[in-house]
């Protein structure tokens, strides 16, 4: 099960690189917004739809899952609820940053990251890191041995998630836990869900109300996973 123990550390490396980066800016990312709509087409950018999918971000998709798996895609969506997707030079160079500390983590073999700013205008507040995992055989027999709450358990201690609470995760089903990662004395509030198709973290800046962390997850997955 150490794959997944690594899904939670990585969650970790990540919000670290995002705290860093976020420490030497005086804010998010300031670019245009992708998206007014709520886009929920299941196609590339190239094809005008509402959803990057999966392999928009440089890799190839993930391998076709199995008869007894659910298939859902995932991708990263132009819109969910109140969020815009921020596409830029800056946001760019940021997600080009994270794949190259992801590189070579056995889970996160073609990573989805997305910036997303509340609302048509203003810096990101909001960022998405998901894997789909349908067709990834060593996923299914963890979740065939332990359940989505088994392995939920794993990636919270293998990120040293603190102050978590269980959520309801809605109509998508699965598990999903809220709660804090501390990264270099910075508290960074972070919502993560696993369920058998895919896992995902969505982490949030401090100009986010603890109020909106759930909604913002639960509109960013449903836009995301179908």
């Amino acid at each position: 099960m150490r794959l997944y123990v690594g899904v939670g550390a990585a969650a970790a490396v990540v919000a670290g690189v995002i705290a860093v980066v976020v420490a030497t800016t005086t804010s998010g990312g300031s670019g245009t917004s992708v998206a007014q709509g709520t886009g929920t087409a299941s196609a590339t950018a190239a094809s005008g739809g509402g959803v990057l999918g999966d392999g928009a971000n440089g890799a190839s998709p993930p391998p076709t899952a199995s008869a007894n798996t659910p298939s859902r895609s995932l991708g990263i969506p132009l819109a969910a609820g109140p969020l815009h997707l921020v596409a830029d030079a800056d946001t760019a160079e940021r997600i080009s940053d994270l794949k190259k500390n992801l590189a070579g983590n056995v889970a996160y073999p073609d990573p989805q990251v997305g910036f997303y700013r509340v609302g048509p205008t203003g810096s990101y507040s909001v960022w998405l890191l998901a894997q789909n995992m349908s067709g990834n055989a060593d996923f299914q027999k963890a979740l065939g041995y332990s359940g989505v709450t088994g392995v939920m358990k794993q990636i919270i201690a293998g990120a040293s998630m603190t102050d978590v609470t269980t959520e309801d995760p809605g109509p998508l089903g699965g598990a999903l836990d809220c709660g804090k990662l501390s990264v270099g004395g910075t508290r960074i509030r972070s919502c993560t869900w696993v369920d058998r198709s895919s896992f995902g973290w969505v982490y949030f800046l401090s100009s986010v109300k603890d109020s909106k962390i759930l909604s913002y997850t639960l509109d960013l997955r449903s836009a995301a996973e179908h």
